[in-house]
């Protein structure tokens, strides 16, 4: 019997050496398959060739951390809608809520501009006309020399023009419009065939076309 550099008994040299005298037994010349781990689950696994290899054990594992499914996908994006709406909603609203105020503010302003600079006019007519509406010959806001010239007077949204002739290019005044009604109306009592001594002016500044300021002065002629 063969030993080894160290003086230990080669024991597969001997176990060879057994079989060619007495034969091979199945338990000498049968090798167990080894044990191996699954380096994606860390388990171990059943001996190859017997039970569930590796090979089968890999599969189910990459099975198992495979991705969403479409109705997953699906349920997950709905809940993120519900949830990225829910979070913008009151945002939105509030910045809507602001957009208006401003609006109104600014149609505000705008009505009392134009009431202030219709009460600047005299009552009368140096003309002497007594018609609401401008006369021949003042066909801008620039000629108007009494209250009554602005009878009519109107401007679209996007050419509101300000006291300073200058067209208001403010986001607030954006979708706004103005106009003008002035006309000579008699009081309980007096006498409708001398000349009338009170005007009423109305100034509406529009939003799209719907009211969103009015302002209306009854104005007395003192001379």
């Amino acid at each position: 019997m063969e030993r080894s550099p160290h003086g230990r008994t080669n024991k597969r040299a001997a176990a060879q050496e057994a079989a060619e005298r007495y034969g091979s037994p199945a338990w000498a010349t049968k090798q167990a398959a080894p044990l191996r781990w699954c380096f994606l689950c860390g388990s171990r696994a059943e001996r190859l060739g017997r039970g569930v290899g590796v090979e089968d054990e890999m599969t189910r594992t990459r099975r198992h951390v495979g991705g969403f499914t479409l109705a997953e996908a699906v349920l997950a994006a709905a809940v993120l809608a519900m949830t990225v709406s829910a979070i913008i909603l009151p945002f939105s609203a509030s910045v809507m809520n602001q957009q208006a105020e401003a609006r109104i503010t600014m149609a505000t302003c705008l009505a009392e501009e134009m009431m202030e600079e219709i009460l600047s006019k005299p009552f009368r007519d140096p003309d002497g006309s007594s018609s609401p509406g401008p006369e021949s010959g003042e066909s801008a806001r620039d000629d108007f020399d009494n209250m009554d010239d602005y009878h009519g007077y109107s401007e679209s949204a996007g050419g509101i023009i300000s006291s300073q002739q200058a067209v208001i290019t403010d986001p607030a005044a954006t979708g706004l419009s103005r106009s003008v009604s002035v006309d000579y109306v008699y009081v309980s009592g007096q006498d409708t065939s001398a000349d009338p001594t009170f005007l009423r002016v109305e100034v509406k500044v529009l939003y799209r076309g719907q009211d969103a300021v009015a302002l209306t002065r009854l104005v007395y002629c003192l001379d």
